[in-house]
């Protein structure tokens, strides 16, 4: 019998939830065990509500702060870098090909979050209303 190395939840609302019927379902990846959680449409449900309440609060931030904040992931990713070459290699990637991965997640980051800092998004404005007398 194979051991179950780790039990993952799903991850709803800033926590890590069991699913809702709390049926699991195993995989297995190099001579390794995983169970998932079979996740339902009422856990699926509640994912969409929290993702949509998520964006409501990203669209309010101004742009600098939505710049900043992705900036700062990919400063996150280089700074834990060594954990995430790990994982990659764990799952069958050499070390070099799991670095020039990670160097590309960086990369494709920083290019998105230089293109937000280019773009002028202004506030939205009411209509001008236009009178005209006959």
């Amino acid at each position: 019998m194979t051991e179950i190395k780790k039990t993952y939840k799903n991850y709803v609302d800033g926590k890590y939830v069991r699913s809702e019927s709390g049926k699991t379902y195993t995989i297995d990846l190099k001579s390794e065990s995983y169970e998932l959680p079979l996740t339902s449409k009422k856990d699926l449900r509640d994912a969409v509500t929290s993702s949509k309440k998520g964006f409501d609060s990203w669209n309010k931030l101004s742009q600098y702060n939505r710049t900043q904040i992705i900036y700062r992931l990919s400063e996150m990713l280089e700074g834990n870098r060594a954990s995430y070459v790990e994982l990659l290699v764990d799952h069958g990637l050499t070390k070099s090909a799991a670095n020039k991965d990670i160097d590309n997640a960086i990369n494709t980051i920083v290019w998105y979050a230089g293109l937000l800092s280019l773009i002028h998004i202004s506030e939205p404005t009411r209509p001008r209303l236009i009178s005209y007398a006959v």
